[in-house]
């Protein structure tokens, strides 16, 4: 009798492992009564002060979500019909493909520290999955896992460790990732640290539970100057198998530049009808709007925008991801007087005069007839077309006569840019000039394109009216090389040389 019961027992061990590898190398998605497979592979009985219970779903599917609508989870001790303790929590939701889903009761007294057997239910009679703990059984048929061997401690979590096929217990729990042994999820540190090395600050490593990501942020900044940010608005679960894959690459998904948020999500498509809320930072414009791939948002993408002149922020919500860049809007009826009076700063009255730009390889040297009256800063922008503002850099000046010079550095050799330029008093932002086209050179040669018109209108006046010197504050800029502002009486014989060469030109 008793070689009897050992080979029943090595019977019943056998096909239990045979079930445990049939989801561990995840070959079929469903078992063999055709039920779906999902598995209880972590739970917390007893939380530290404060904390909640929880269990956490795995769908081993690679494949296929598991939606787990009409689904329930019964916790029970003793054997029907005389249970000696019954609790029954619905459902809901969906278990990614190859990823996680957690659940917690609605206290922290459902989960038996004792033990318990802890069961999945698709309908009110069929069960997918159960795990015994504790001194508990479960029902005959149940087929549960076995974890009575893990001591129920404050604090720790009962998880099922894949590779080596056992129940062990965790101090630190990873709710809603890869449990020890897995060896499938990217370590948290590793995404955050690459994001750092990028200049973007994240509450990545901070979430609790990665099944349900809640509030999670990435800001970019540049010298210590924040440039612009993406805050998810809804709940998201970064399990899935592709979502992991754009987790580790997530520092070249992601670019924030000056007045740019661009988030390629072609990854994570089932995210992509998600809210965030975009922020941009230091944008200095009349009536911005925002362009969806760089186009009039007619799709109705976009939605929510406020401009703060006062703090020069951009704020908007986007149902999903892809390419937003602010522009002027020039149909807008709003007007510069009318952003001063929203501010308390008069603007600048008049609009500063592009007519000449010297290039090199990789920089370009702007010279403009400043405003006449209010002024406490300029502001470049530039791109690869006329209304591409994808560049930009501000400085502070007060300047209002002579000639003002300003290199930007680091542009791309041979390659043609489109520069304007506005004046602002404080909070309040002044009219654009208009544009000059330059393309930088192969060599180190310089090149010089002027707007004629805008020069020779000036000329007869400047040669008759005496320029007064006029002090100039030590520019800041925020992310390009110093000035050079120079009054006309410091750079006089260079100025004249210039409109002399021009007047040649003409009359000759």
């Amino acid at each position: 009798m008793f070689l009897v019961m050992k080979k029943l027992v090595f019977v019943f061990l056998l096909l239990l492992c045979f079930s445990f590898f049939a989801v561990v190398v995840r070959i079929s998605p469903v078992r063999a009564n055709g039920d779906p497979v999902v598995m209880i592979d972590e739970f917390v009985a007893q939380p530290s002060a404060g904390g909640e219970e929880w269990i956490e779903l795995l769908n081993p599917d690679q494949d296929t979500a598991l939606s787990l609508s009409g689904w329930r989870l019964v916790i029970y001790q003793g054997t029907e019909p005389n249970y000696t303790y019954f609790y029954s929590q619905d459902l809901s939701g969906s278990v990614p493909r190859g990823g996680f889903l957690t659940f917690a009761t609605d206290n922290d007294t459902r989960i038996p520290d004792d033990g318990a057997c802890l069961v999945i239910f698709r309908d009110e009679s069929n069960s997918v999955y159960a795990v015994k703990y504790g001194s508990e059984t479960c029902d005959p048929g149940a087929d549960p896992s076995d974890a009575t061997g893990v001591t129920i401690e404050q604090g720790k979590s009962a998880y099922y460790n894949l590779d080596e096929q056992t129940w062990n217990s965790a101090a630190s729990p990873t709710r809603g990732w890869c449990n020890p042994g897995s060896g499938e999820c990217p370590t948290i540190s590793t995404i955050t640290t690459q994001m750092t090395n990028e200049g973007v600050a994240t509450n990545l490593g901070d979430q609790g539970d990665f099944s349900r990501i809640s509030g999670l942020y990435f800001l970019k900044s540049e010298g210590g100057e924040n440039i612009g940010k993406i805050t998810f608005l809804a709940e998201m679960n970064f399990t899935d198998r592709d979502a992991l894959t754009w987790m580790q690459s997530l520092d070249s998904k992601l670019s924030i530049s000056q007045g740019v948020i661009s988030l390629d999500a072609d990854l994570i498509k089932d995210l992509t009808d998600t809210q965030a809320s975009l922020t941009m930072y230091s944008i200095t414009l009349n009536s911005p709007k925002i362009l969806v791939d760089g186009q009039t948002d007619t799709g109705g993408i976009v939605s929510g925008l406020s401009y703060n002149r006062t703090t020069h922020l951009v704020t908007f919500t986007a149902a999903h991801f892809t390419t937003f860049t602010v522009a002027e809007d020039t149909g807008s009826t709003s007007t510069s007087s009318t952003s001063a009076l929203g501010c308390g700063d008069w603007p600048p009255l008049t609009a500063p005069k592009l007519f000449q730009i010297d290039t090199t390889e990789n920089s370009a040297t702007l010279y403009f007839m400043p405003v006449t009256d209010y002024v406490s800063y300029y502001f470049i922008a530039y791109g690869y077309k006329e209304g591409d503002w994808r560049f930009g850099t501000q400085f502070n000046s007060a300047q209002k006569i002579g000639v003002v010079n300003y290199t930007i550095k680091a542009l791309a050799p041979s390659t043609t840019y489109y520069f304007t330029i506005r004046a602002g008093n404080g909070c309040a932002p002044g009219r654009w000039s208009n544009y000059i086209s330059a393309k930088t050179e192969k060599l180190a040669v310089a090149k010089k394109t002027t707007s004629e018109n805008e020069v020779l209108g000036q000329t007869t006046e400047l040669i008759k009216e005496k320029i007064e010197q006029q002090p100039s504050p030590t520019p800041q800029i925020t992310s390009n090389p110093e000035p050079i502002i120079t009054p006309l009486s410091e750079t006089k014989l260079t100025f004249w040389q210039k409109i002399l060469s021009f007047l040649r030109e003409i009359f000759k």
